[in-house]
């Protein structure tokens, strides 16, 4: 759990993903599950850190255990994972962009700063 777990929010995992018969991939199976964690705003310097077309979204710093959260691989085909934030001022879905390790041994943990789900027009 980390040092100081403000949100439980709900982590949206998906099985890998298929091909359909239009050649266009098909998500897997999605699996919900509550993650405690620490959300708070992202910072201009971790934005920095997000490719290009993501640094005009919504984007928030969450800190949890060390692999609570996945980025999407490109080698397995899995899509990353979404955070699902219910209620309050943060309330909405979010795509991982990017996760890494902190701490050390003592208090282990990862932060990782997700994006808001652009809604379709």
């Amino acid at each position: 759990m980390p040092l100081f777990p403000t949100h439980n929010v709900t982590r949206r995992r998906y099985a890998a993903g298929t091909t359909g018969t239009d050649g266009r991939p098909v998500d897997g199976a999605a699996t919900d599950t509550t993650v405690a964690c620490d959300v708070q705003p992202a910072r201009q310097q971790d934005l920095q850190r997000l490719p290009e077309g993501y640094r005009t979204r919504s984007t928030l710093r969450v800190f949890v255990d060390t692999g609570a959260l996945q980025t999407a691989s490109q080698s397995s085909g899995s899509r990353g994972d979404q955070v699902v934030i219910a209620s309050g001022l943060y309330a909405g879905t979010y795509d991982v962009s990017l996760v890494e390790d902190y701490g050390s041994f003592l208090i282990p943990g990862s932060e990782a700063l997700v994006t808001k789900v652009q809604e379709a027009p």
